[in-house]
């Protein structure tokens, strides 16, 4: 838990496709909020890794 800063149970924590912390929710999240922040991470792709770094932008499509 404390790895990921987690402060108790239920926690939900999200990774982007870098292994980055990119939400950290405390407690119940809605369906609704979740798919949300699902989809957009779906809509970022890796760009570069030059030297082990990871580079994320929106993908083309995600102004749809």
């Amino acid at each position: 838990m404390s790895r990921f800063g987690m402060r108790g149970t239920p926690s939900l924590v999200l990774l982007d496709q870098a292994g980055q912390i990119v939400a950290h929710h405390l407690g119940q999240v809605s369906e609704l909020q979740l798919g949300s922040e699902i989809g957009s991470l779906l809509t970022q792709e890796v760009v570069s890794t030059k030297g082990g770094t990871v580079t994320l932008s929106q993908s083309p499509d995600s102004s749809h």
